[in-house]
């Protein structure tokens, strides 16, 4: 029986766990009453998380060879621009994350002593512009409860020494959004769990990727403009 690499499974995950969320969300909310009115909404949002940045590069004749960074704190932000329908929300973002990290690890499966290289002064930057999908889960008057999901690209500002050799990259990240209604002011508290992946423009090695794996708490407002 042939097995699925991770990777792969990196790939479809988001997509059968947002088809779980919104078969759930329509199930529970078929019948809700339409609490909120249709309107823009602008967002921002901050918080704090935690997070490594893991060189897959590929496999050799030597073994498969992994560089990783510390499991370090990270921060992040971003502005929203979201439209709100009666069964959710969808928009789009931009935002910056900081991963609190300046150095990496080269680990070989036949060289037994570590080593270290600079990735960045004293944190790497993410940029990433996304599109933003959330479903009711529950929606009252006072509340609502809806899973995030967020799928785009993004830049990145560090010093690692594989840097020109950065080609396409991308992320998806899945979170539990908990909204307090105040007016035309929406409070959020969000936990959500994102990857990024790097593709190398020339593969020394088939597999070469690089990973950015990170969980977050965040906090935000949005503000009905329209």
């Amino acid at each position: 029986m042939r097995c699925i690499s991770y990777h792969k499974l990196l790939r479809v995950a988001p997509v059968f766990l947002f088809i779980l969320f919104v078969g759930v969300a329509r199930g529970q909310c078929s019948e809700c009453p339409d609490t909120s009115e249709k309107g823009l909404l602008i967002g921002v949002s901050t918080g704090i998380g935690a997070g490594w940045w893991i060189f897959r590069r590929g496999a050799s004749n030597t073994g498969p060879a992994w560089d990783r960074s510390d499991f370090s704190f990270s921060i992040p932000i971003s502005v929203e621009l979201l439209y709100r329908f009666s069964w959710g929300k969808m928009g789009l973002g931009y935002g910056r994350n900081w991963l609190l990290e300046d150095e990496m690890e080269l680990f070989e499966d036949t060289f037994p002593v570590e080593r270290v290289y600079k990735i960045a002064d004293k944190a790497v930057t993410f940029k990433p512009v996304y599109i933003h999908l959330e479903p009711y889960l529950i929606k009252k008057s006072k509340f609502a409860l809806s899973p995030s999901l967020k799928w785009g690209v993004f830049g990145i500002d560090t010093l690692h020494p594989d840097r020109d050799n950065f080609g396409r990259k991308h992320f998806w990240e899945l979170g539990l959004n908990y909204e307090i209604h105040l007016s035309k002011l929406d409070v959020l508290f969000t936990p959500r769990y994102r990857t990024m992946v790097m593709h190398s423009k020339v593969e020394r090695q088939p597999g070469e990727r690089h990973f950015i794996f990170g969980i977050e708490l965040a906090v935000g407002l949005r503000l009905a403009i329209m």
